[in-house]
């Protein structure tokens, strides 16, 4: 089966290109990109919860749960993930250590218990694998995962966005209104680029998927709850100008709701309850 060669992911990629890299070497791990802070505050973790966190990377964010009391198992089939994670464990406080495991597996073979995790943490994954893949990961995240246990997916970027709404209205419209700020102001100012996929996307990103594609493949695996969607390329800020060039590029807020979400979303992120 075709899967993505482990060995892309370097260690020079977790801990400069990855999102929380600076935050993580600043504190060597004990402190998380607020990004992905928010991300794991909107999770209803159980007391005395076991949490399995599939493609861990550098472990932070499986050191974030042992630090709170929780059994924390971070695996990743990166070598390179592994080996960063495991000495973040080694520098850790013993209280945090004895929570804390971290192994080098294959998500679509996971060496772990039946119905042993009450959390599987599922964050900048499922777009990192080919479409075969994606059914025999999730059968193995069900077998682990406890009935009602939570499974909590981010994953993206949207297919439509990047293919279809960027290219023919984000990208121009953006062109457009720098062209006018540059003529304004008499400064130049560089506009979105043609394609916004990173060098590293390119190559990683082998199953940018859809609204529709997670909701059906979720419903096929028995698992239950909303998909939420995050709007893409809306400039931070809240001066006049910034919500003006937001309203024409990307139509927010009203690209917030249905059905325009579906094309001008970026991330999905879905709370979701094992139903097997």
């Amino acid at each position: 089966m075709q899967s993505i060669d482990s060995k892309i992911y370097t260690k020079e990629y977790y801990l400069k290109v990855c999102l929380g890299s600076e935050e993580f070497k600043k504190t060597k791990g004990r402190e998380l990109h607020p990004r992905l802070r928010q991300l794991l505050q909107t999770i209803p973790i159980p007391s005395d919860a076991k949490i399995l966190d599939v493609g861990c990377g550098r472990g932070d964010i499986s050191y974030y749960f042992a630090n709170k009391g929780h059994l924390s198992i971070g695996i990743d089939y990166a070598e390179a993930a592994i080996d960063i994670a495991e000495k973040l464990k080694k520098i850790s406080d013993p209280k945090v250590k004895k929570f804390l495991q971290f192994h080098q597996m294959d998500i679509k073979k996971l060496q772990l218990p039946d119905n042993y995790f009450d959390v599987v943490i599922c964050i900048d994954v499922l777009e990192h694998l080919y479409k075969e893949e994606v059914p025999l990961a999730l059968n193995e995240i069900s077998r682990v995962l406890k009935k009602d246990g939570i499974l909590f997916v981010h994953t993206g970027p949207n297919r439509l966005l990047y293919n279809f709404t960027y290219r023919w209205y984000i990208l121009p419209m953006n062109k457009l209104l720098t062209k006018i700020d540059q003529v304004i102001k008499g400064k130049k100012y560089n506009p979105l680029p043609d394609d916004p996929r990173t060098p590293e996307e390119k190559i990683q990103h082998v199953n940018e998927p859809t609204y529709f594609y997670l909701k059906n493949l979720f419903k096929k695996y028995h698992f239950t709850g909303k998909l939420q969607i995050e709007i893409g390329f809306v400039k931070k800020g809240k001066g006049l100008r910034t919500t003006v060039y937001n309203a024409l590029t990307t139509l927010y807020p009203l690209s917030r709701f249905t059905p325009i979400n579906l094309l001008f979303g970026a991330i999905f992120i879905g709370v979701l309850r094992n139903n097997k």
